[in-house]
Order: structure tokens, then sequence, then C-alpha cells
């Protein structure tokens, strides 16, 4: 991904922008007060401290300087994510979340990430959340075979399964997917949470 931003950077002649990955997201070894802004899209969920991921954000800010953050809403709304977990959960055993343990619904609401934010020190929170296109793939084999490559909470569960049992859940997709999709393109739409506040 780093390689991808750096050579996109350059095609577009964008000269003032710096692209590095960090070891851990509480030591982003960057000086502290020093930004305008600091933005999260889509990871904070999956952090073990967020929390304390977010303090670290708040640390490299300036006085006045504002944070962004956005996570997934609940399974029931985000379809692209609640249905291969409900479709692989028909032919085995899922890992329950526990409350507030890292995965992709642990802010669900505007609410939990507000709270997260205030945690961390933010002032003037806000926090809604909105519908928004998720996925677009041509037919439901598309769309499977991108879950099965990208959907990183069900990869462990679909690699301990059986030759068999990977046939039958393909299949399950592949015709649950289809009948909600008969005319044409899979298409999914699903809520995001986004919340941001500011340094005092």
């Amino acid at each position: 991904m780093v390689e991808a931003a750096r050579a996109w950077a350059e095609q577009h002649g964008v000269p003032n922008v710096e692209f590095r990955a960090i070891t851990s997201e509480l030591e982003l070894d960057v000086e502290p007060d020093s930004f305008d802004v600091a933005t999260c899209r889509l990871g904070l969920m999956f952090m073990p401290d967020p929390v304390a991921a977010l303090r670290s954000l708040r640390a490299a800010l300036k006085k006045g300087g504002r944070v962004v953050v956005s996570t997934w809403g609940p399974p029931e709304r985000t379809p692209n994510f609640g249905l291969p977990m409900e479709i692989v959960g028909r032919h085995a055993d899922l890992p329950l979340q526990k409350p507030g343990a890292p995965g992709l619904f642990a802010f669900p609401t505007p609410e939990s990430l507000a709270s997260a934010l205030e945690s961390a020190g933010f002032i003037g929170v806000e926090a809604t959340a909105f519908e928004t296109p998720t996925v677009k793939a041509k037919d439901a084999e598309s769309y499977w075979h991108g879950v099965g490559a990208m959907m990183a909470p069900l990869i462990p569960v679909l690699d301990s399964l059986t030759e068999e049992q990977r046939r039958a859940v393909r299949e399950d997709a592949v015709a649950t997917v289809g009948a909600l999709f008969p005319e044409g393109p899979v298409e999914m739409r699903g809520e995001a949470v986004v919340a941001a506040g500011a340094k005092g």
C-alpha cells in the first residue's frame, strides 16, 4: 500500500507528501504538536487499545488540531460483511467477537465511536452514521472471490475448512447472493460511522 501510494503521488505530481509504514499505532515517530489534522479510516476497530491509539494521534496534533475517524456500522446494516458471516456460519463455527474486542464491529454506533474519542481527551466531539456504497462486483461468483481474498476475519475460518466444506460455502454464497441480485451486478450499500474531535 505504501509503494502504491508513493507511485500514485509521483504520477500525479504531488511532492509534499510522505508515506511510510510504522511498527505500532502507539509509536507514530512524528514530532508532537506538529499536525493540523489526523485521520484513521476503517482501522481503529482493529487496534488492541484504540483509546491509546487515539491518544497517540492527539499528541501529534497542534492545539486546536482535529482528528477524524471512521468505522463500520453494525452487521445488520452492513450486508457486505454481515451476509458473508451469516453464510459461513451456516457451515462452520465462527469465533464470537466479545464486546469491546478488536474486530469489524468494535465501534458500530456514533455513540461508541464518540466515547472513544472523548476517552482519549478530544473535545467538541461529533459523530454520525450514514449509508455508503460498500461493494460492486460483476456477479455473485466475483463477489465471493473478493470476500475470500480480502475479508480478514473470515480468511482463517475458511482456511480451516476441508475442501468439501469450502465448496459447500462457496455454492451457498453464490446461490444466496445470486438470488439477491438476479438481474445484474452485485452492488451493496452499508452503514459507516464517522466521528471528529479537536485537541484542546
